[in-house]
């Protein structure tokens, strides 16, 4: 077939015109019998809704309504009429979810406070498989580009969910649930481009293998561009990944369910070169770019004992590599063990299982961060036990339990949880909980070492070896209601209290002779603590069976407070240097000031006809303060056309407020932050399901 080409931000790309023409031709091509899309979500009764599974609030299968936690699904059907192409974007009109874009390839995502590039307090899972980067505890959101449509649902707790999850799951839980095997037979293609999602193609394939096996084998190649840099040009953030897996899934015996899962992801990464190392310092870095591998692999085997009774076990094998050329790099290869079982009896519904975890690193030399040791094995050994106990059958019931751990950095710590849920009436709940989860120190942490130098001026960044885990204290509350048909509304407050925060404080300041410099010092230590206070409002209505409407609002109050030692050290600085106090003050506050005090979003979906769909998406928030990000607004809109029932063609538009606008910036960092752009892309799916 023959492609015009057009260019976009000097890059070539097929035609997409062509392409959607090409596959509109296909439509008398095959049978529709036999052909379908996933069920539409977004049209079922909200009572229907409410009564969604999910499993990781307690491991086991709840109803949502029923769960004494501050949860929100998104579904498969919410991912496809978002347009979102990327986790993070799904994630955004979660109430008290933080999601803010720092450039092209690179998120902040986090719950309840300390939102960051290097977010290590919001525990995310695939499948029940940490997401987790061995070396920060923090998310490479650029390294899981995943194939959106194979997305069952993403599960969102806010709060402490360590008692079942483990250190990590401080202030939330983000757990990516991917579609059965089984659910997903035939061929599905879906191909695109516009202005900054450059171009994709998704492509999947699935069966049966006789009564007890289904597969699916899929692809997936994307390239984006990069956004507006300070200078007002292009930056160099653009990237390109491809991954490529498959998952199969058995059922050998009756009672017995097993999956096996494996994937690889190669990506190229760009890095914008102008890095900020404290507010208003900025440095002149050459613009680089990383290149990242990563492989895994999953084995999980469910039996059910009994009606009252069933265990499951997950093996995953992990290995990541990043080769940077500038800053960091190394390869990582993590083996997890997880089991668990769960059984009934009377007015008990228990759960408890084991866990073990461990990771080698392999660091790379001679690069401008350094770990020390450059290699590094750890392991972590885990056991947990949670029970939901009826006290008033259907009325009022109380969850308890707790999670104990043993790792090779601080030694053992104990992470217990109550929980407790009154459903006075069928329209309304209440529920309330105090727990506690820590967050442990990682190689990071511990190990890392960084020198800038510059003109008569050395900088160094270390960590600390003698660093405590961070504490949390958490009270929460929580209140639904269903006053009438079609209407729903919640509220969930909490007051958290956090104990030995993780901050760089300030070393001896000393002249070096040769060359001749000032070496400062920064730490890694238990410096702060602090609250934060918060409350989340959504609500959700329907007009018939069309038209769809759900807002959020979340506000916070974060204050931390340096320790005395902290505060003396920098005050020092800044006299012995001269400083503006404003420069300083703005560093101890950094920490507060990355967190909006307040959000607010809107969607609403209209069916407008059986075969067009229309959604608009709305979000404000508010100014980032410690890192000089102001306010913004903005507005996503897509409309999607079935001309068949095997045939979807959208359009999407992002950012179509303003034409840039920022949403994060980081530091210390070893890049830039660009300005996010508006953006349109414009795609094609088709699906064919054999009878």
């Amino acid at each position: 077939m023959r492609h015009t080409r057009i260019k976009m931000k000097d890059r070539s790309l097929p035609s997409l015109p062509a392409l959607l023409i090409a596959l509109t031709g296909l439509a008398g091509s095959f049978p529709s019998a036999g052909q379908s899309r996933p069920q539409d979500l977004t049209m079922l009764s909200l009572e229907e809704l409410m009564n969604v599974e999910v499993l990781t609030a307690t491991r086991k299968p709840g109803l949502l309504s029923e769960i004494p936690a501050a949860i929100d699904v998104v579904t498969a059907e919410d991912i496809r009429r978002s347009g979102a192409m990327n986790i993070p974007d799904a994630l955004r009109g979660v109430p008290g979810m933080e999601v803010a874009r720092v450039d092209a390839n690179k998120w902040a995502v986090s719950a309840r406070g300390f939102n960051s590039i290097y977010s290590n307090k919001l525990l995310v899972l695939l499948d029940g498989r940490s997401l987790y980067s061995p070396i920060f505890s923090g998310v490479f959101w650029e390294s899981h580009d995943l194939l959106m449509e194979d997305v069952s649902r993403i599960e969102v707790i806010r709060g402490p969910g360590a008692t079942l999850w483990g250190a990590g799951a401080m202030n939330g839980i983000v757990n990516i649930v991917s579609r059965d095997a089984g659910s997903t037979p035939g061929l599905y293609l879906d191909a695109g481009g516009g202005t900054e999602e450059l171009r994709w193609f998704n492509g999947r394939f699935g069966g049966f293998a006789g009564k007890r096996a289904a597969y699916r084998v899929y692809a997936r190649h994307s390239a984006r561009g990069g956004f507006e840099n300070t200078e007002g040009g292009e930056g160099r953030d653009d990237w390109r990944g491809t991954n490529a897996g498959f998952r199969v899934d058995l059922s050998p015996a009756r009672r017995d369910h097993v999956t096996v899962q494996a994937e690889g992801n190669w990506g190229n990464v760009g890095q914008e070169g102008a890095p900020t190392l404290v507010p208003g310092l900025m440095l002149d870095f050459p613009d680089y770019r990383t290149e990242t591998q990563s492989q895994y692999g999953l084995v999980r085997w469910r039996r059910t004992l009994s009606d009252h009774s069933d265990f499951a076990v997950r093996v995953s094998l992990d290995r990541t590599q990043r080769r940077d050329t500038l800053i960091i790099g190394g390869r990582y290869t993590t083996l997890d063990v997880d089991g668990q079982h769960h059984f009934r009896a009377g007015r008990h519904d228990a759960v408890w299982g084991f866990g073990f975890r461990v990771t080698r690193n392999r660091m790379d030399a001679d690069l401008m961060a350094a770990m020390n040791p450059r290699n590094r094995t750890f392991r972590t050994f885990s056991a947990f036990l949670q029970d939901e106990i009826d006290l008033v059958r259907r009325r009022l019931r109380l969850t308890a339990g707790t999670k104990v751990e043993l790792n090779d950095f601080t030694g053992f710590e104990v992470q217990p949880n109550a929980r407790l849920m009154w459903m006075p009436l069928n329209r309304h709940s209440f529920w309330a909980a105090a727990s506690r989860a820590v967050r442990l120190p990682d190689p990071a942490d511990y190990d890392l070492s960084i020198h800038y130098d510059m003109p008569m001026l050395r900088m160094t960044i270390k960590g600390n070896p003698d660093l405590a885990p961070e504490e949390l204290t958490a009270v929460e509350f929580g209140w639904q209601v269903r006053p009438a048909a079609g209407f729903k509304a919640g509220v969930n407050a909490y007051h958290n209290v956090y104990r030995n925060v993780h901050a760089y404080n300030i070393g001896e300041i000393r002249v070096i002779e040769n060359p001749a410099a000032v070496e400062i010092p920064f730490f890694l230590d238990n410096a702060m603590s602090g609250t934060v206070t918060g409350a989340e409002f959504s609500a959700e209505g329907r007009i018939g069976t069309a038209f769809r409407c759900r807002m959020s609002v979340s506000g916070l109050d974060m204050r931390l407070d340096p320790s005395r030692d902290m505060l003396g050290r920098f005050w020092y600085f800044q006299e012995s240097l001269g400083l503006d106090k404003d420069i300083v003050n703005a560093w101890l506050k950094s920490k507060e000031g990355k967190s909006p005090d307040w959000m607010g979003s809107l969607r609403c979906s209209w069916n407008a006809s059986r075969s067009v769909d229309v959604d608009v998406m709305a979000r404000i928030v508010d100014e980032l303060p410690g890192i000089a990000i102001p306010s913004y607004t903005g507005v996503d809109a897509r409309v999607a056309y079935r001309p068949a029932s095997f045939l979807e063609l959208y359009v999407t538009g992002q950012n179509l407020v303003r034409r840039t606008h920022r949403e994060f910036d980081e530091s210390p960092a070893a890049f830039g932050a660009t300005a996010v752009e508006r953006g349109v892309y414009g795609g094609a799916s088709f699906r064919f399901v054999p009878r």
